[in-house]
């Protein structure tokens, strides 16, 4: 018989994987940190192409104060907080994450910007910041891994000013991409292994399909009624079809040309078949 996984057991195993791919780990995509501070073409490719037109729009609606503090919940390592201060002069951040591995490559990938910088080893469900203190909260690639969504949400809403910013991404349910995770499984390069043989290569491919019960997907209502009533909600936008998709068949860091074409190529043919149903959400929203 089939049993839920607990959270214990799903914080473990992400945790667990966060930490042993710090190093190299950028975005989802596969690509290590080095590879983008050489190329600046490279970073701009990611974060530009995927969430500029997002971003620019979202903090039209919620422009920032000078010196608003910013929380990146799951900060990984530390790609937004540099995305945030070279693009839109965010310098003021509170960075929490539950892999301290994450975080020391944070740190490391920050150290060369005048940025006011707090690291915070914690779960985001209880972090250790003081009620109605930060401005904006940022969530991304967290919804997908947690077992208790409900008390992000909370926490959010706890530590954000009156008029504060919750910016949360959120994986949507029976889009593309979460019919292909369910379907191919994801690859082992995604996570940073590096199989010695094809065989090993198929064998984590399918061992990989069964993790994928620890990455959650949300319907759109569902995401509402988490945000619930004391949140005013300013704006949604897709983030994408298919920026999240694996392709099991695919390593990312020998192929990284072509996962960048058919991912365009994905989004492309999903506009074309009028498949209007997104990988992901973002939602912009204001505490009451």
């Amino acid at each position: 018989m089939e049993t839920t996984p607990s959270e214990e057991h799903v914080e473990d195993n992400i945790r667990t994987s966060h930490s042993r791919i710090a190093d190299i780990y950028y975005g989802g995509i596969g690509h290590g940190v080095q590879y983008y501070d050489e190329s600046e073409q490279a970073f701009e490719r990611w974060e530009g192409r995927m969430f500029k037109r997002i971003f620019d729009k979202l903090f039209a609606a919620a422009p920032p104060a000078e010196n608003a503090l910013l929380l990146d919940a799951g900060c990984g390592n530390g790609q937004w907080l540099e995305y945030f201060h070279r693009r839109y002069g965010f310098s003021n951040f509170a960075a929490v994450d539950f892999s301290r591995e994450m975080l020391d490559v944070a740190k490391e990938r920050m150290g060369r910007y005048p940025a006011n910088i707090r690291y915070v080893e914690a779960k985001i469900q209880s972090i250790p910041l003081e009620d109605e203190g930060v401005d904006f909260v940022h969530i991304f690639g967290v919804m997908d891994h947690v077992i208790d969504p409900e008390g992000v949400i909370t926490e959010a809403k706890r530590i954000l000013t009156s008029g504060g910013y919750l910016i949360l991404n959120v994986p949507i349910r029976y889009s593309i991409c979460h019919l292909s995770n369910l379907l191919l499984g994801i690859s082992p390069e995604y996570w940073g292994i590096q199989p010695k043989s094809s065989w090993e290569r198929l064998r984590l491919v399918l061992d990989f399909r069964s993790k994928v019960q620890h990455y959650r997907y949300y319907s759109m209502t569902q995401v509402e009624a988490m945000i619930g009533e004391e949140f005013e909600i300013l704006g949604r936008w897709e983030s994408s079809y298919s920026y999240a998709i694996s392709y099991a068949g695919i390593p990312y860091r020998k192929l990284p040309a072509i996962s960048f074409l058919l991912m365009d190529a994905y989004d492309l043919l999903c506009r074309f078949l009028s498949l209007n149903h997104s990988a992901g959400m973002y939602w912009l929203c204001r505490k009451k």
